[in-house]
């Protein structure tokens, strides 16, 4: 399967940067369903 999208560094960086932020995204979810609720 070949893609004939142009693919850049910057494009590169970019995606890094996006997997990074929706990793923190995902950790901070799970820690947030993860701990019993301390309001009460």
């Amino acid at each position: 399967m070949k893609l004939s999208i142009p693919f850049n560094p910057t494009d590169a960086v970019v995606l890094v940067i996006l997997l990074f932020l929706f990793i923190v995204g995902v950790k901070i979810v799970k820690g947030f369903f993860k701990t019993p609720n301390r309001h009460k």
